[in-house]
């Protein structure tokens, strides 16, 4: 790993635009199909063209694109040559009515599991779910965005920005189809993105909020300063304590990976590698030893401002003991100061520590669309499950019950709440659902649970179902089919 090494020097700079370009850029804006309020259900003058990283060799778009952005095109190469698992990465050209590329927007495919960071109880119903039916709950997705990081749109101005997402809105539906995926999300953009984005409401994305960054006020003359200035005193006696502890990279990394309950991508050696070569002005790279040994190290990256903590390794053997989350976050914010940076920003996860130094929340948002009848099936799956639970609750709390009419004693069991909580989830979805669909046709595909309920009792609880039972689910089948044959046929949406 002698390529993964401290990068302390910095370039700035930029490319300016041709008159060509600026021209093409004016026209798309300026479209009279782009005037007017953001929320309109207008289709752009403008076009959308799916494109592999081949087709961008030469194109000054791309090369343009995030240009305003700490991870700029280089790093949307890094990732799709690096990152696992190896996504179907794909890039978005937004052309104006005279077919001159004004935009590229990267993207990529992925197979999300819906349940992933589920309770043990639902994970352990959806393993067994899954021996006889792998793809449950698991959706091919596309996604808008950085498969390691917050999404950006590209350009460098608000307008050019906003007549994008129109274009997007207005056309991705389409090419999405034609992909064969079930969902598409905008992944994790930053609020700054909210009124540019706001087209996407009127072509059915919903915007959902996701694990926010945070960000640190470091313009301090020194981290002793700033612990004067910004912490409480018994955060510092706290962090006073734990500095009294202690004044090979990627395996760190991996501890950390592993003890994580959210997982998303999954860095390579190659990355770290690669990032401070192909990006030496904005990569910078800490380590900490302990008697010659490496402890801890964490990937940074700078720009304009700020610096941005993106990953973190620790060696979990010496790490709770010696406090060396709180020692990296001290030297990296002194580095910082030192060096005239004013913010110090951080991933999701693990806030309380954040919290109590004084970081803020940094919202990120996802922007989901599917179809009406994928979330009809998500409520019926979520009622299956919830059955199996209250029946598990209900079960092993009967031994106490002391003759109650109303079962009360199953709440005793975290199956029951558990159980209650996704009849909950189930009802919101269902509510979805009817905002979409007419209240007949949601209805009878509704019966869909007289199915799902039998074959979740025999999967999981052994219950039998007898011969006349499975006729009547049958016929339940047969008629829910002539109701939802008609609708796909007819249905255009995603």
């Amino acid at each position: 790993m002698s390529e993964v090494v401290q990068r302390s020097s910095e370039v700035s700079g930029g490319s300016s635009r041709s008159s060509a370009i600026a021209t093409a850029l004016d026209r798309l804006i300026r479209a009279p199909a782009l005037r007017g309020r953001a929320d309109r259900r207008v289709l752009p003058a403008g076009t959308l063209e799916l494109v592999g990283r081949a087709d961008l060799d030469g194109c000054e778009a791309w090369a343009r694109a995030f240009a305003g952005c700490r991870k700029d095109h280089r790093y949307y190469e890094l990732v799709q040559d690096t990152i696992e698992p190896r996504f179907e990465h794909l890039y978005l050209l937004i052309r104006d009515e005279r077919g001159t590329t004004c935009a590229v927007q990267p993207a990529f495919i992925v197979d999300q599991d819906l349940l992933a960071g589920t309770g043990r109880h639902v994970a352990h119903i959806a393993a067994r779910v899954r021996n006889l039916w792998p793809r449950f709950m698991r959706l091919r997705t596309l996604m808008l965005g950085c498969a390691a990081g917050e999404g950006h749109l590209p350009g460098t101005g608000a307008a050019l920005r906003a007549a994008s997402a129109r274009v997007l809105a207005s056309k991705l539906a389409e090419h999405a189809r034609k992909l064969g995926v079930s969902l598409i999300v905008l992944k994790e953009f930053k609020a700054v993105y909210r009124d540019a984005l706001a087209c996407f409401a009127a072509h059915g994305y919903t915007r959902v909020p996701s694990m926010p960054m945070t960000r640190l006020d470091i313009h301090h003359a020194s981290f002793d300063d700033y612990m004067r200035h910004a912490l409480s005193r018994s955060a510092r006696k706290d962090l006073r304590r734990k500095f009294k502890a202690i004044d090979e990279v990627y395996p760190l990394y991996l501890q950390v990976y592993q003890r994580s309950s959210l997982r998303f991508e999954k860095l390579t050696r190659q990355y770290l590698c690669e990032l401070g070569r192909r990006m030496p002005d904005r990569a910078r790279f800490f380590v900490w030893r302990q008697q010659g040994r490496v402890i801890a190290f964490s990937l940074c990256m700078v720009h304009g401002d700020a610096i941005h903590d993106e990953y973190l390794g620790l060696d979990y053997a010496v790490a709770l003991d010696l406090h060396l989350y709180h020692y990296t976050f001290r030297d990296i914010v002194s580095w910082a100061i030192a060096r005239g940076y004013r913010w110090y920003c951080s991933n999701g996860l693990n806030y309380d520590p954040k919290l109590h130094l004084r970081h803020r929340l940094d919202p990120l948002d996802l922007y989901v669309r599917h179809t009406p009848y994928l979330q009809l099936a998500t409520s019926v799956v979520l009622i299956a499950i919830a059955e199996v639970l209250l029946k598990q609750g209900a079960v092993v709390t009967a031994a106490g019950e002391d003759a109650a009419i109303f079962g009360t004693a199953a709440l005793a069991s975290a199956a029951t709440w558990a159980g209650i909580a996704l009849y909950a989830v189930s009802f919101l979805s269902w509510m979805h659902v009817l905002r979409q669909l007419a209240l007949t046709e949601a209805f009878a595909l509704s019966s869909l649970t007289q199915i799902a309920v039998p074959l979740a009792a025999l999967m999981f609880l052994g219950e039998v179902v007898s011969p006349t039972r499975w006729a009547g689910i049958t016929l339940v089948l047969a008629g829910i089919l002539l109701v939802a044959v008609p609708a796909a046929r007819a249905e255009e949406r995603l």
